[in-house]
């Protein structure tokens, strides 16, 4: 299996310690993000399978777009687009409810090359791509490695409740931890004051992680570490202040003090961690 990544990147990282920890061996392509463009080319573009009916997926995104602000927005440069907005207009059910609810990678841009645009329209990293799968997205390559490659299911537990909570810490992680993460990231890169709302949200996540690991080793509630966990270390990793003061979330410095010692791939935690701390010395404010 190829894997597309970059080094320093928390969702390219949470997905080579997932294989390290199925003893997946990958072949990692790195890619240099905004110089050559190669994850934008078209050959890397047109992979991407489709489905025949509606799934959540749909219905995730499509949610996501009723949310964009001007009512008008022009949608005719993108007809495949236009023409699925079309059909989940039609086919999307609580029509009512709708209706009521509609009151960078900047180093070599290898990621932007036809080439790369081909395999994953997102010309986004990391990329798997398995006998001439590809797929995108940390969290979506963690639970296929897991289902793929994994000899049990510790990882990504089969229980119905338990992969509930798994899920939807990785729901938290990428829509509310690791977004405030990366606020705090382009803060620093940008060398600006960090607006006291943005922290006090970034503050906020923490706390609600520090309760999901209350009486917990683990942030799902497992006795061993799932791909939660990797991919919530992973977002921690980011934050750019390197002293940043863990002492009010005692769980969460429990909790990242246990995952240094569990997590495999340590050579590549160390790698990846020096490479965003020689991004935010050098950006330092």
């Amino acid at each position: 299996m190829d894997l597309y990544y970059e080094n320093g990147s928390p969702p390219c990282l949470s997905v080579i310690v997932t294989a390290a920890a199925l003893n997946v061996k990958l072949n990692l392509k790195e890619l240099e993000l905004e110089v050559n463009k190669e994850h934008l080319t078209p050959e890397f573009t047109k992979i991407n399978p489709g489905t025949k009916t509606f799934t959540i997926a749909d219905i995730s995104i499509y949610s996501s777009f009723l949310t964009i602000p001007n009512p008008n927005n022009d949608f005719s440069p993108y007809p495949n687009i236009k023409k699925w907005l079309k059909l989940m207009e039609e086919k999307a059910p609580a029509k009512d409810y709708i209706k009521k609810s509609e009151l960078e990678l900047e180093v070599n841009k290898e990621h932007l090359t036809p080439e790369f645009t081909k395999i994953n329209p997102q010309q986004t990293v990391p990329t798997l791509v398995d006998n001439g799968f590809a797929l995108s997205e940390s969290r979506a390559i963690m639970q296929y490695l897991v289902e793929k490659c994994g000899k049990d299911d510790s990882l990504y537990p089969k229980d119905l409740k338990t992969r509930a909570i798994v899920d939807q810490r990785l729901f938290f992680d990428i829509g509310t931890l690791y977004t405030h993460v990366l606020k705090s990231f382009f803060y620093w890169f940008d060398k600006k004051p960090e607006d006291p709302q943005d922290l006090k949200r970034l503050e906020r996540a923490l706390i609600v992680l520090n309760t999901f690991l209350e009486g917990n080793n683990y942030v799902a509630e497992t006795k061993t570490f799932t791909i939660a966990d990797i991919s919530i270390y992973s977002s921690l990793l980011t934050i750019p202040n390197p002293n940043y003061d863990f002492s009010p979330y005692p769980n969460v410095k429990k909790w990242l003090k246990l995952m240094e010692e569990k997590a495999p791939a340590k050579d590549y935690i160390k790698k990846s961690v020096a490479a965003i701390q020689t991004f935010c010395e050098k950006y330092k404010p």
